[in-house]
């Protein structure tokens, strides 16, 4: 047996809850990631001046120069 499958079974973890256990681990960390982009992001826009824009607003902007 490989090495990994040895170390999984010393903690008691069969293969199908080890690969749920990594997919589970897989997002956590992805939300984590892109929580944290998106807080660094609003700081460094806050430091710089820019400010917030959403699709809402940019169209609401374009239909005024259309007007």
């Amino acid at each position: 047996m490989s090495p990994i499958i040895n170390i999984w079974q010393d903690l008691g973890i069969e293969a199908g809850t080890g690969i749920i256990l990594l997919i589970v681990l897989y997002f956590v960390i992805r939300g984590a990631v892109k929580s944290g982009m998106i807080s660094a992001f609003e700081e460094i826009a806050e430091e710089y001046g820019f400010k917030k824009q959403s699709r809402e607003t940019e169209e609401e902007e374009e239909e005024e120069e259309e007007a």
